[in-house]
């Protein structure tokens, strides 16, 4: 019989709440940076040994494959988090149900995909990174059902060991083929390691750190999921048409290098994207039990997870959007300072596809998943004009601004639907610190912008410091939260006295 702990008890006093975001975030953030890290060093290193041309076929790589695992994920992950969110023993009655119905998917749509990939004219070597990264992608549909219980079950360390297991072994491996000599086709079988390695621990640590039953296959139970993951997995597509069309677009319209510039100037953006993870990690499952009459209630729980994706996005995009070119130039090398421009929009993109990760993550766990599959589908079909009218003339510029326009398109819509839900979240102290430390920040970096090394070290100590400042007098409540992810002895120096629980 299933036997992890009940889930919480929605009177349970706001401090350990927040002690339990604190500690999911934290730790599922650490993870993710130093996945992070890996990836963007072997990219970095990519650039500088297979040029804008190598990185370009592994972008596109990449995002083919990601668009075909559509089909095969289909929002199962995501529905099968809110049950267990809901009733721990669903884990035991669903995991291997989910499993069962993604391998059944996996046949036909990996075949339809190699055989586009091999009849349409693209090169031998792009057509082979497509082929493995296709095997990397099929065992990253099992690795992420592991996390979405994880998530459900609200362990952050287990969903952090996975994803370190896959980025450092994926990133360590590709590193060492770069430096024997190896290409773009040798990095993507090393990512065939990494997802392997990652689907051993997550099963590992399921069989061993969480305790149940004997899962069974159930036809009747593979129905239900089938059916409450129709809206997910139909916003999936949509969501995942919006993250890559514009590469897949690129490809078409433009060259290698083109395509290999934008990548470039995305993974930075992508390399941001640990934040809101994190902060889903930590949320997701409270959005789905938590409500006006919990302790803490909805509204304060949705409040304060926008105002970290804020006070820890904001300088991510400052420095991206100010000096956009230096930046590029450090990370990838000379050949690709023309991607100033796509980052310099993707900068602010930044924050706001956190906001609306956030967002969709709310709305899914509390109302009818059809309500989010209208915005998706209206932002798709914004996504695909904008992109039709600006890559023309633009290229990867165009592929950037036509980004921004649909993720602010898609956090309009969703705030429309989220705030008669839950209540608006206090403007000034939700958004406030984030805006005067972040405007500080950029003078800073602005000022320094001949010296990219230093101007980004000189933001980094502007920014804390001028949001800690604000931050206490405007909301010190929030801050102790804030402050509460650091080490037992900084974090106990930093926060603020706090009289009340928000």
């Amino acid at each position: 019989m299933f036997a992890v702990p009940d889930a919480p008890d929605t009177r349970e006093p706001a401090h350990g709440v927040a002690a339990r975001v604190a500690r999911n975030a934290g730790v599922r953030a650490a993870a993710e940076l130093f996945g992070k890290f890996a990836t963007l060093a072997l990219m970095a290193v990519l650039a500088r040994t297979e040029g804008a041309s190598g990185v370009g076929v592994f972008v596109f790589a990449l995002a083919w494959t990601e668009l075909a695992s559509i089909p095969i994920n289909m929002g199962f992950d995501r529905h099968f988090l809110r049950r267990v969110a809901r009733d721990r023993a669903e884990l035991e009655g669903s995991l291997l149900n989910v499993l069962a119905l993604k391998l059944v998917r996996a046949v036909p749509v990996i075949v339809v995909s190699l055989a586009l990939i091999w009849v349409l004219d693209y090169s031998s070597q792009t057509r082979l990174a497509v082929l493995l990264l296709t095997f990397s992608f099929l065992l990253d549909a099992v690795r992420l059902t592991f996390v979405a219980a994880f998530n459900g079950l609200e362990r952050g360390d287990l969903v952090g060991t996975v994803l370190v297991v896959q980025r450092l072994v994926s990133g360590a491996l590709g590193l060492l083929v770069l430096a024997l000599g190896f290409g773009v086709v040798a990095v993507a079988g090393m990512y065939v390691i990494g997802s392997a390695a990652a689907v051993a621990v997550g099963g590992l640590a399921l069989a061993r750190r969480v305790r149940m039953g004997r899962p069974a296959l159930s036809p009747e139970r593979r129905r239900e999921l089938r059916r409450g993951s129709l809206a997910f997995g139909a916003q999936d597509i949509f969501s995942g048409g919006i993250a890559r069309f514009d590469t897949i677009l690129l490809s078409v319209l433009a060259t290698s290098a083109v395509v290999g510039i934008y990548g470039g100037a995305y993974r930075l953006l992508e390399a941001t994207l640990f934040i809101p993870a994190a902060l889903l990690g930590a949320f997701s499952a409270m959005f789905t039990y938590l409500d006006e009459h919990s302790t803490p209630t909805i509204r304060a729980a949705y409040a304060r997870s926008i105002k970290l994706a804020f006070a820890l996005l904001v300088p991510c995009a400052v420095p991206l959007a100010v000096i956009p070119g230096p930046i590029l130039e450090l990370f990838y090398g000379d050949d690709f300072g023309g991607g100033a421009g796509a980052l310099r929009w993707l900068a602010p993109t930044i924050v706001v596809l956190g906001n609306v990760m956030l967002n969709s993550s709310l709305i899914a766990s509390r109302l009818d998943p059809r309500v989010i599959l209208r915005c998706f589908a209206v932002g798709f079909v914004a996504n695909v004009a904008l992109n039709l009218a600006l890559i023309p003339p633009l290229e990867a510029t165009g592929a950037g601004l036509a980004m921004l326009g649909t993720e602010v398109l898609l956090w309009a819509m969703m705030l429309r639907i989220v705030i008669p839900a839950v209540g608006a979240p206090p403007v000034l102290s939700t958004i406030g610190s984030a805006a005067l430390a972040g405007a500080a920040m950029a003078g800073v970096v602005a000022a320094l912008h001949g010296v990219a090394l230093l101007a980004l070290a000189a933001g980094a100590v502007v920014y804390p410091v001028v949001f800690w400042l604000v931050e206490r007098r405007v909301a010190p409540a929030d801050l102790a939260v804030l402050v509460g992810m650091l080490p037992g002895g900084i974090g106990a120096r930093l926060r603020p006295p706090v009289t009340s629980p928000r």
